[in-house]
């Protein structure tokens, strides 16, 4: 069923017919929404749900985070990032106490930055416990502007910090460096003192999603290499590679994954609307 309409002119063209056939008829079953949770005005650019499903943090393009009660489909906490960022990136710790939040924004010139943002904070009343660049770069304040400390934090944020996980003992997390960069790598940092316990990974222009395995062993990222892959938290080493690098950085990147509750399947999207399955062995 073809639904693209350069594709049908083009499919016609070989078939010899001169007129392109029209859309053809299908019947798309939709879901309606229980529930509609409406408290921001900008596009939405992170979500994240805590393990027990009772909290989901949002955040959007005006830096506004918003961390929801979902049994009343009310906000439980609100809060504001720097004015210029977007919220790039959200997650809830295991326990929805603690609520992981990145932000960034594409520079408009080289004097020009909002200061990237990776901050730890408590979920129920918006207050902050822990800015985790502060700790990777006590000498610069995080407030500052302009050429110098984008560089400074170019290293370790690269083009964002866009792919956020806690691992499922919430002692880690996990971050994903995204965006157009020259090799994305994903940083595990520890939720209690902040610091990079080590760096893993390598997706050639960007990682776009990272998630740890349910017994927090190891650490799965996907990236615009269109590769999936999977790292051992102890000592960062990949262990396997979903996939094949097709080259190209706008060719068909993958752009989520999940995986099976058996973690048996692991799934993965790519922008070409593709869905990639890998049967996981032990």
């Amino acid at each position: 069923m073809i639904l693209d309409t350069d594709t049908r002119q083009r499919a016609a063209g070989r078939t010899g017919k001169k007129e392109t056939p029209a859309t053809p008829s299908a019947t798309v079953e939709t879901q309606t929404a229980c529930d509609v949770l409406d408290a921001h005005k900008e596009w939405v650019h992170a979500l994240g749900l805590s393990a027990d499903g009772k909290r989901l943090i949002s955040g959007d393009a005006a830096s506004q985070v918003v961390v929801w009660d979902l049994a009343a489909r009310k906000p439980l906490a609100k809060w504001a990032g720097h004015p210029w960022n977007w919220i790039v990136a959200a997650s809830l710790s295991p326990d929805g106490k603690t609520a992981l939040v990145s932000e960034n924004r594409y520079k408009r010139d080289d004097f020009d930055v909002p200061s990237p943002a990776l901050k730890l904070w408590d979920a129920a009343t918006g207050k902050e416990t822990l800015d985790l660049l502060k700790v990777q770069f006590p000498k610069f304040d995080a407030k500052e502007r302009g050429y110098g400390p984008s560089q400074m934090w170019r290293k370790f944020v690269g083009n964002g910090l866009i792919a956020t996980a806690y691992s499922p003992d919430g002692k880690l997390v996990a971050v994903g460096q995204g965006g157009e960069t020259d090799t994305g790598r994903v940083h595990l940092v520890d939720t209690t003192t902040g610091k990079l316990e080590r760096t893993v990974s390598g997706h050639q222009y960007g990682v776009t999603d990272v998630r740890f395995t349910s017994d927090a062993k190891h650490v799965i990222s996907a990236g615009r290499d269109t590769c999936v892959r999977v790292c051992r938290v102890a000592d960062g080493k990949e262990v396997a590679v979903l996939g094949s690098p097709r080259g190209g950085q706008f060719k068909d990147w993958l752009s989520a994954t999940a995986l099976s509750p058996d973690e048996r399947l692991l799934a993965a999207t790519d922008i070409a609307g593709l869905v990639h399955v890998w049967a996981m062995s032990d």
